[in-house]
């Protein structure tokens, strides 16, 4: 294509930065009058300098018609005898190359980036396949890191089948951290609430009424953010010492708190998966494609939508460290 290029215009000037074209320049075409420009020097202009005397032809020549001619690239149609993988749509342009090019043949662009036929844990993905309705390229936008791995345990689930690959250990390790991770806000909310109730209800069926009470009536005084920091208090003291002395006596009740976290952390594995999978499909369907027409808003609008939150960890993360001073 290039070469094409500098048969034509190889003695012209770019108007934008009146250097001459040289061999190797990557050169786009004005296809209104056939201004010639560097590719980056018509991307910095934004549009033909010039536009307003479009209609003039006055730089069309003899050739222009079989340069244009030149340029359309003949749509490559599919072998159905082959597979899937022989094609592949440039990442930029979404035009369709032969698996073999190592850059776009409409717009020059690497196809490297172009998410490749992946084997992972036993599972095949194919770029051009859809998982759960959605296509694979959508789902690398909008999973972001550790999109492969997410996208094999959502064919599991596809499939209605049950395994180890469904299983999350992230949020069996990280527990609600994960679900603000990956921005499921409520899922983690709720998750901390139902960690909250379990361990509220082991400790008000075992720990002494009196103790209960003393426990109830310096937060109702004090509140319950204020509670965590009173440890000059009186009688604050006496309560640790009292719930100290009250699990030393009977380690069975801190062996079924822990028993029923770990049982919490099971359930947060094995169902973050499909929560993550159920909401994922909810916000991408939502995006209106009448609204982000362009491919690349689109891919920003998924990006945005998906990914992780960090930040929010961090700062969860600060908030126990201040109120429980860990």
């Amino acid at each position: 294509m290039k070469d094409l290029l500098m048969e034509y215009y190889k003695d012209q000037e770019c108007p934008v930065c009146q250097e001459k074209f040289k061999e190797g320049d990557m050169i786009v075409v004005c296809p209104e009058c056939g201004t010639p420009y560097h590719k980056e020097c018509y991307n910095k202009q934004g549009e033909c300098i010039n536009k307003q005397r479009h209609g003039e032809y006055f730089y069309t020549n003899s050739n222009i018609e079989s340069l244009k001619k030149s340029f359309e690239r003949p749509e490559i149609k599919k072998d159905s005898s082959k597979s899937e993988i022989e094609y592949i749509d440039c990442p930029s342009c979404g035009e369709t190359n032969n698996k073999e090019n190592k850059i776009c043949e409409s717009c020059g662009e690497p196809l490297d980036s172009r998410p490749k036929l992946i084997w992972f844990n036993s599972e095949k993905i194919i770029s051009e396949e859809k998982i759960s309705g959605i296509s694979v390229k959508d789902w690398f936008y909008y999973l972001g890191s550790g999109a492969l791995s997410y996208l094999v345990k959502f064919k599991a689930i596809d499939k209605n089948k049950y395994s180890l690959t469904e299983f999350n250990f992230s949020a069996f390790i990280f527990k609600e951290l994960y679900f603000f991770y990956r921005k499921m806000y409520l899922a983690g909310i709720l998750f901390c609430v139902l960690r909250l109730f379990i361990v509220a209800a082991i400790l008000t069926a075992f720990l002494p009424a009196g103790l209960l009470q003393a426990i109830q009536n310096l937060v109702q005084t004090t509140g319950l953010l204020e509670f965590f920091n009173l440890q000059d208090s009186e009688i604050y003291s006496s309560i640790i010492r009292q719930y100290i002395l009250f699990f030393n006596q009977n380690p069975q009740v801190q062996n079924y708190i822990l028993f029923s976290q770990f049982v919490l952390q099971v359930i947060m594995g094995a169902t973050a998966s499909r929560i993550y999978r159920k909401m994922s499909i909810k916000k991408i369907n939502s995006i209106d494609r009448k609204v982000y027409m362009s491919d690349a808003d689109y891919k920003n609008i998924l990006i945005k939508k998906g990914s992780v939150n960090s930040n929010l960890v961090w700062i969860i993360g600060l908030i126990l460290l201040f109120l429980f001073r860990i």
